[in-house]
């Protein structure tokens, strides 16, 4: 009936505005969601990696929010932060902002064209598309990695001066204390124990020869036999 048809209308508008989102990807999710390593069983992923700062990925930002609804039911449009996921930005040696690469079957191949979303499409439908210049993806990052990406991301955030010069000092001031002060503390444990147990063993056993011997009890008077 009519309000089937319409619930069911509404459902998959529904489902195509989740699907041309531009999808926020994390040092936690990018390996699960885009399955990159894997050979993309989720299909292709061009992502932006980008910094929030970056004068070029503000302007683009729009560009890419547009391309996410004109070509997102085809391919998935994503971004990551490499200001709070510098382990996965690691992992793809970005250097510069924004860089754009396409994950497509084990492969990634970074984007060195025009940055509008026409010349995206057709860079991406293309059917000729060179697979000759893919790389294979690396592996994800381990978890340890992960965590130091995230430690390294708080560190960023850190302003201790407003000169950038003693911030960085300050934090390495912060960081080498943090380092030294469990060193020392651990050193002088140790050389407490140690220090007791020489001492424990300088003492001479008791009754040993030149141990000190426990004083012998008093005699007690012998109590006197009625006659």
């Amino acid at each position: 009936n009519g309000l089937t048809a319409s619930v069911a209308l509404l459902v998959l508008l529904a489902c195509g505005a989740q699907s041309a989102a531009v999808v926020q990807l994390t040092d936690e999710n990018f390996e699960h969601l885009t399955q990159a390593a894997s050979g993309a069983t989720t299909g292709d992923w061009f992502v932006k990696f980008y910094a929030p700062w970056c004068g070029h990925c503000i302007k683009i930002a729009p560009t890419w929010t547009e391309l996410a609804k004109e070509i997102g039911n085809e391919v998935n449009i994503a971004e990551v932060d490499c200001t709070q996921n510098s382990a996965t930005c690691s992992r793809f040696g970005i250097r510069g902002y924004p860089t754009l690469i396409l994950f497509r079957h084990g492969k990634y191949y970074v984007h060195a064209g025009t940055r509008d979303v026409p010349s995206f499409v057709k860079w991406l439908t293309n059917e000729e598309f060179d697979t000759s210049v893919g790389k294979d993806v690396p592996t994800g990052p381990s978890f340890f990695s992960v965590l130091l990406g995230k430690f390294e991301s708080k560190l960023q955030t850190l302003h201790l001066h407003k000169d950038p010069m003693y911030n960085s000092i300050l934090i390495g001031m912060v960081l080498a204390a943090g380092v030294i002060l469990p060193v020392f503390v651990l050193t002088w444990i140790c050389v407490t124990v140690n220090d007791k147990k020489e001492v424990a063993e300088a003492a001479p056993a008791p009754g040993a020869a030149g141990a000190p011997s426990a004083a012998a009890p008093a005699e007690q008077p012998a109590d006197k036999k009625n006659e």
